[in-house]
């Protein structure tokens, strides 16, 4: 009685690895399933989302950098670094964008 348990535990056992066999060889094959693409559909979106920060806080110290040093100089040359300004009348005196369903036909 034992042995036949146990060739019936080696059985399944020898069923189970290539049960297991399988499954990793075909997902191993099918390396492009809808379900990684839209991971790295994501991951890229991220990627591209971190580069454009990265970028905008480069441009930041670098204008910090420059008001930095036009705060240091000496004011017998005010002229010497002009820092860069954003016109903020212009925002300030824009016209409210009011979102509406009608189209301009």
């Amino acid at each position: 009685m034992a042995i036949l348990l146990a060739t019936i535990a080696f059985v399944l056992s020898m069923v189970a690895l290539w049960f297991t066999s399988e499954l990793a060889r075909r997902s191993v094959g099918d390396a492009k399933t809808p379900h990684s693409t839209s991971h790295n559909h994501a991951l890229n979106r991220a990627e591209a989302q971190i580069r454009d920060l990265s970028h905008d806080l480069e441009l930041a110290r670098r204008e910090i950098k420059i008001l930095r040093t036009a705060q240091s100089m000496p004011s017998a040359m005010p002229n010497a670094i002009v820092a860069p300004t954003m016109n903020t009348h212009a925002l300030d005196h824009a016209e409210a964008f009011t979102p509406s369903t009608a189209y301009n036909a």
